[in-house]
Order: C-alpha cells, then sequence, then structure tokens
C-alpha cells in the first residue's frame, strides 16, 4: 500500500537540500525509503545483521560449518527475533575477527545451545532499532508497531519495508540487551520449519569450495606420515630410496610439536600438536602420496601410546562386574530395585574405538612472499578448522 510522506518525513527528505518548499505528497515504500536516506546503500545494523535498501537481508555466520547445519540454523535464530521473510534472508560466512564475533569454533554439539542467546539478542537488537526507525518515520508509538515478514506493522494497516527503514535504522540507538524482549516459542514461524541448507545448492552442484581446492602459482604438494601410535617419534626411513621416486622434490623427519600450554586453546596441547613423523614434498599429489605408500620408518614407540581396542574390552567387562570405589553422588535406588512392581532391565553396551575421520581429509596450504626493501614479508594461510581463530 502507498505511504504518506507526512511533514516530518518531507523536512527530513529535503534537509540535504536547498529547497523549501513543503509538499504533501504520496510515496510508495521504495521512494519512502529513499527520502528517508537509503540511497546510501547497505546498511549494517550489527555484526551479524546487514540490510540493503532493495530489501536484502544479509546475515553473518560466525561459527564454521562443520557439515551439521549450524551455518543455517544460528541464522535462523536471528532472523526469526527480528520478523525477518526468510526469503529475504542471504547467508554469508563471517571474516575470522574474534575481536567482533567471539569465539569462532565448533565442536562437543554446542554451537546452537551456545550461541543461542546471543544469536537471538542479536536479532532482537536489530528489530528493536528497524521499529525505532519506523516509529520516527509514521511519528506514532512504537508500542503500536509489529515487525513481521521483513516489515515493520502499524495497528492501522500501514507498513514500511525493513529495506525502507534500512538507512534511518542504523542511526537508532543500540538497545540495551538487558531491556530486549523475546518472541514466545508459540509465534516461530522460521524455528521449527524446514528449512534447507544455504548451502545445498552449491554442494549438489559441486561448487562449494574446500581447503583442498586452493591452488596458488608454483604450488609445491606435501604427505605427512605419523607414527601409527599415538606420541610415537620417527627414527629412520628409506630417505634415499623416497627422493628417487619421480616428482619428488624433498623427504625429511620432523619431530613432535613442543606445546607450552599457553594457548587459548591448551585443553587441546598434546592432541592438536604435530606428532612426530615422516614429511614427503613434491611436484604433484600423486607423486607425494605414491611415495608415502612406499615408506618404511623405523618408529620409536617407546613413549607412545599403548591402548589396546582387544583389551579395552576386557577390561570394560571385568570393571562391569565390580563394584565399589569412591562415589561421586549418591542417589539410593535399592529400595526402587528391590520393589516387587518394578521390572530390572540390564544391558551392557559398548561401541568401537574407531578414529575421528572427516570426509575432507587434514590439509592445509601455505603461500609465502618474500620481502623486499619497500615490503615486509607475507605469508597466508589457509586452513580447514573448526577453530579457525586459535594460533
Amino acid at each position: 500500500m502507498n505511504n504518506v510522506l507526512t511533514r516530518r518525513h518531507f523536512l527530513k527528505a529535503s534537509a540535504l537540500t536547498s529547497g523549501g518548499l513543503m509538499l504533501e505528497i504520496t510515496l510508495s515504500g521504495a521512494a519512502l525509503g529513499e527520502a528517508l536516506g537509503t540511497l546510501v546503500g547497505s546498511k549494517e545494523l550489527n555484526a551479524w545483521v546487514q540490510i540493503s535498501s532493495s530489501g536484502e537481508i544479509t546475515i553473518y555466520s560466525s561459527v564454521p560449518e562443520m557439515g551439521q547445519g549450524i551455518k543455517t540454523a544460528l541464522p535462523m535464530i536471528i532472523a526469526e527475533e527480528m520478523g525477518a521473510s526468510w526469503d529475504d534472508v542471504t547467508v554469508l560466512t563471517a571474516d575470522v575477527d574474534s575481536a567482533r564475533y567471539g569465539l569462532q569454533g565448533a565442536g562437543g554439539s554446542t554451537s546452537i545451545p551456545r550461541n543461542f542467546d546471543s544469536m537471538r539478542t542479536m536479532g532482537a537488537s536489530a528489530r528493536e532499532m528497524l521499529i525505532g526507525a519506523a516509529s520516527e518515520a509514521l511519528e506514532v508509538d512504537r508500542a503500536e508497531l509489529e515487525a513481521k515478514d521483513s516489515q515493520v506493522i502499524h495497528l492501522s494497516g500501514e507498513r514500511l519495508s525493513f529495506g525502507a527503514l534500512a538507512a534511518l535504522a542504523v542511526r537508532q540507538p543500540v538497545p540495551d540487551p538487558a531491556t530486549l524482549s523475546f518472541k514466545d516459542p508459540k509465534a516461530y514461524t522460521i524455528i521449527g520449519t524446514a528449512v534447507g541448507g544455504v548451502d545445498n545448492l552449491g554442494i549438489v552442484l559441486g561448487q562449494s569450495k574446500f581447503g583442498i581446492d586452493v591452488d596458488v602459482p608454483n604450488m609445491r604438494y606435501a604427505a605427512y606420515a605419523r607414527c601409527p601410535r599415538l606420541g610415537g617419534t620417527a627414527i629412520s626411513f628409506n630417505e634415499q630410496a623416497i627422493r628417487a621416486l619421480p616428482g619428488v622434490l624433498d623427504a625429511f623427519i620432523l619431530a613432535p610439536d613442543a606445546r607450552t600450554g599457553q594457548s587459548s586453546m591448551s585443553f587441546l596441547d598434546g592432541l592438536a600438536a604435530l606428532q612426530g613423523g615422516v614429511a614427503i614434498v613434491g611436484e604433484d599429489t600423486w607423486s607425494v602420496l605414491n611415495a608415502k605408500s612406499q615408506l618404511l620408518v623405523v618408529w620409536d614407540e617407546s613413549e607412545a601410546s599403548t591402548d589396546s581396542w582387544p583389551e579395552m574390552k576386557i577390561e570394560a567387562q571385568r570393571l562391569a562386574g565390580m563394584s565399589g570405589g569412591e562415589v561421586k553422588r549418591d542417589h539410593p535406588v535399592e529400595a526402587a530395585l528391590a520393589e516387587p512392581n518394578n521390572k530390572v532391565l540390564e544391558a551392557f553396551y559398548e561401541f568401537p574405538y574407531v578414529a575421528h575421520v572427516c570426509m575432507e581429509p587434514m590439509n592445509c596450504t601455505v603461500h609465502y612472499t618474500a620481502g623486499t626493501t619497500s615490503t615486509a614479508a607475507r605469508m597466508e594461510v589457509w586452513v580447514p578448522s573448526q577453530f579457525p581463530g586459535t594460533g
């Protein structure tokens, strides 16, 4: 529907011009948006939300997508609280910037519960800024306004699109998080609905880019063989034979990475550290993988893990038949177990001790540019990682 450009609106729109003529005219929602200042383009309401004057809503996903769908799920939370229409939303991966986005990591299936409150806070904050802009533009009390379907709607039925309000909204004060209210889950229109993954089409068409797809001029390739037992190191290998293979440029032993335990992810020290092994550098992928398949390495496993799955199963069975030990929490169940009307079920569960293997092989690409007399040396690194911001 058309929207009336009131005297106050016209003053705002004409403040940038030299004219002083006041007219009562009718404008479409898009034209009103231009009158309110959206001609300057996209507007960022917070680190996660950007709205263009055309009505496109860009929501940034700051947590790495590891195949569990959080690149879609977390923006859904923001869009829900904003009152956005999901059809208007475009999701982009955020830059790695912990100062802006906080912890950017995925693990332990905690991304949604860990980020739910902050995501809906970002959405509610954007919503209140849009409502504040509409209140100012329509000269009505903000309590009479509702954000829904990418529009702010007045009780009278008059409405303004998010796009029309974008530039005015960005000038609104950012709400205090403590003052924000959130939607009743019963009123959800996005959360809980069947929403396809935002990257699904690209994945199906083979357009998704993975870390291993990185290519730079004159790139060299490497393969790495680690000790079969965690903590083992390489003593020697058939170096002469490996170096003589076609396409191989170098081969050498790497000692384990010494970790200080001072990193922000120190709980992974030892597990995330480089394990001892043999590196092979070559001209192409085939050359290094072929050479790796022909490695004959003498390993030092004196300090390596001695874990054994068959032994673990035997020990588990032994422990299952024992009682005693330190009581961590006491919840008496004897009376319930002795109750004749209760049925006691017993079972022994086990699952295999298997490698946590990613669909994309572990990889890293490093592009080094030497410095000159006027420029510093530069190194650009591509690392597929669930914790990209940690060193």
